[in-house]
């Protein structure tokens, strides 16, 4: 084995497997990642405590083999491993696990999962979005570049796979289910979308319907034909650490 792959995947926290910590720039103390550090931090009692952490605004890491404590860089000065198979300059990011095939996105300014090759930036909605929605979705601007309207959590940069609904607007996809689950059948953002009776469901690498039903399979989007509603769902790929699937998640 060489040098530089000792350790791989041995090491890291229950976001990502890597071979370094970082010292947050904010409050100076070290956390396996950024993730861990803003889970840490707001859930601080004192309000005015709590932050997160600015990705690019790190500089120093910590290397998990040796211990010794460096500025920012995909190879340990000391001892000489990669602390990231995979590493971005830009969001000082490290991840051994490259099968989640990351790519840093220009216009996101954040690190992607799922393979650059399979996603376009729509610069409307301001996120990656899969191929097969291409001149195939209703543009909402910034629709990932705000909350969850069921959970609250920030979309843009969530481990968690995301849906896009016909409508454009955009919630995790555990919390769309759950909501169709519970016979809602409208968006909660703008009250679209709405179908009776129960939804379709149809597994296609990432893509999710719902039960009981016509299902109709396009590419790597579904349809689900309930009356004369048509809802078209792709579920969006994202952050770093999450399973792909049809919106590109953040990370890093």
């Amino acid at each position: 084995m060489e040098r530089l792959d000792f350790g791989k995947m041995s090491y890291g926290c229950k976001h990502y497997h890597r071979r370094c910590m970082i010292r947050a720039p904010c409050c100076n103390e070290v956390y396996g990642c950024r993730h861990c550090h803003n889970e840490a931090t707001n859930m601080l009692d004192s309000i005015a405590d709590r932050h997160d952490i600015v990705r690019y605004d790190v500089t120093q890491v910590i290397c998990s083999v040796c211990d010794s404590e460096q500025p920012v860089a995909r190879q340990c000065t000391n001892c000489g491993v990669n602390m990231g198979e995979y590493y971005c300059e830009i969001c000082k990011f490290f991840d051994d696990d490259t099968s989640k095939e990351q790519f840093h996105c220009d216009d996101c300014g954040i690190c992607r999962v799922g393979g650059r090759e399979n996603y376009f930036h729509c610069k409307k909605c301001g996120s990656c979005y899969a191929l097969s929605l291409r001149n195939n979705h209703s543009c909402v601007e910034n629709s990932m570049r705000h909350h969850c309207p069921i959970c609250y959590e920030y979309l843009f940069d969530s481990l968690k796979d995301t849906t896009v609904m016909k409508c454009g607007h955009t919630m995790h996809s555990e919390c769309y289910n759950e909501m169709i689950k519970r016979s809602s059948f409208s968006c909660p953002i703008c009250s679209k979308c709405r179908v009776s009776g129960s939804f379709v469901r149809n597994s296609t690498r990432g893509c999710s319907g719902g039960r009981h039903g016509v299902v109709v399979r396009v590419e790597v989007t579904v349809e689900a034909a309930i009356g004369d509603f048509v809802l078209v769902e792709a579920v969006v790929r994202g952050v770093i650490g999450a399973k792909a699937t049809k919106v590109c998640n953040g990370d890093g």
